[in-house]
């Protein structure tokens, strides 16, 4: 009979334990951050490129093709194509909580360095 009070004196501890930790576990768990759109622009751009239709798009300055190619369907996208000398076509938005990721591309076939603007912003 006392092998049975042992257990479930063991039984009942190892239940106190238990929700102790869990307890104290949930305060030092944190919710994650959102996710970090200029990250995801540039990693967007990069896909694009790995592709290889961003160096097509910035030779040509085909703006309307980088934005279509964007699959974000919750957030305006606008894209800007700047070459070396820093003058830029496309437009920058008029927003609040505007994310941009850049990407630099060498050219297609010549050594042309064009840097590639996404900008992102909820609608």
């Amino acid at each position: 009979m006392r092998g049975v009070w042992y257990i479930i004196e063991s039984v009942i501890a190892s239940i106190v334990i238990v929700g102790f930790i869990v307890a104290i576990s949930a305060v030092y768990i944190t919710k994650p951050y959102p996710a970090d759109m200029g990250a995801k622009a540039f990693d967007m751009l990069e896909g694009m490129d790995n592709r290889g239709v961003l160096r097509n798009y910035t030779e040509t300055l085909n703006l309307t093709g980088i934005n279509a190619e964007i699959p974000v369907y919750s957030y305006n996208r606008s894209s800007q194509i700047c070459d070396y000398a820093g003058s830029c076509s496309g437009t920058q938005p008029d927003a609040k909580n505007v994310w941009s990721g850049a990407y630099i591309v060498a050219g297609l076939s010549t050594y042309q360095p064009r840097e590639v603007r996404l900008y992102l912003w909820p609608l």
